[in-house]
């Protein structure tokens, strides 16, 4: 299961990639959207992967376990608020740039 888990993290980090290359220098507001969802597929995917090797070779048990999944789930959520807050800035931009 955690090979599995793993290919498909591997997967959607390369496409995310990928697609921020091929987006980066146009300018339209749908590409960069769906840019910025790969993204953030790819980070929830990150610590589902994360947490599935932790419980996989750890006990479920552990302190340590808790807190790692804890810190990185925090580090994700704030990495998908920020494209969030980016996006947000990027439409007021836009929309005071053309009126």
């Amino acid at each position: 299961m955690a090979i599995s888990i793993a290919a498909y993290t591997f997967y959607k980090i390369i496409m995310a990639v990928i697609h921020m290359v091929k987006v980066r220098k146009m300018e339209s507001p749908i590409l960069i959207t769906i840019r910025n969802i790969g993204v953030a597929d790819a980070l929830v995917s990150m610590l589902t992967l994360q947490m599935t090797i932790l419980v996989s070779f750890q006990g479920t048990d552990s302190l340590d376990m808790n807190r790692i999944n804890g810190i990185t789930g925090l580090a994700v959520c704030l990495l998908i608020s920020a494209l969030g807050i980016s996006m947000i800035y990027y439409a007021f931009k836009r929309r005071s740039c053309c009126n």
